[in-house]
């Protein structure tokens, strides 16, 4: 990746390379309020206004957060037990799953276990 800079008194642009993909990030003299980098993102759908160059860079490759809601995980309800060795569990059925200590079973009681979750503990336990 190479970071190129034009600068002048007034203004300064920045042309981000990377591979043989150009993204011009450009702003206003640096002592300004404003957003002083412009990021296009890499679907080139939208310019996006940042205050620094990483977060710039950031959206330019694609990698930051989106705000899209998750999708709603598909939950097993569990009970809670404890061993008589003091070790925490919660069962799904005849499926048992072991867990760290009586808080994070309660937190699987009050909020389910995720099928992918359970579905690996069980397999976890196939392979030992």
């Amino acid at each position: 990746m190479t970071v190129s800079n034009l600068t002048n008194p007034l203004s300064m642009i920045h042309y981000i390379y990377e591979g043989n993909e150009a993204f011009s990030i450009g702003g206003h003299y640096m002592s300004t309020i404003s957003p002083n980098f412009f990021a296009l993102t890499p679907d080139r759908s939208q310019i996006v206004h940042c205050h620094n160059a990483s977060s710039a860079l950031t959206y330019s490759r694609g990698l930051a957060p989106n705000k899209e809601p998750a999708s709603p995980r598909r939950t097993l309800k569990v009970r809670a037990y404890v061993s008589p060795t003091g070790q925490y569990y919660v069962m799904h059925g005849n499926q048992r799953m072991d867990v760290a200590n009586a808080s994070t079973a309660r937190h699987y009681v009050k909020n389910g276990v995720a099928v992918e979750t359970m579905l690996e503990a069980s397999l976890s336990l196939l392979n030992q």
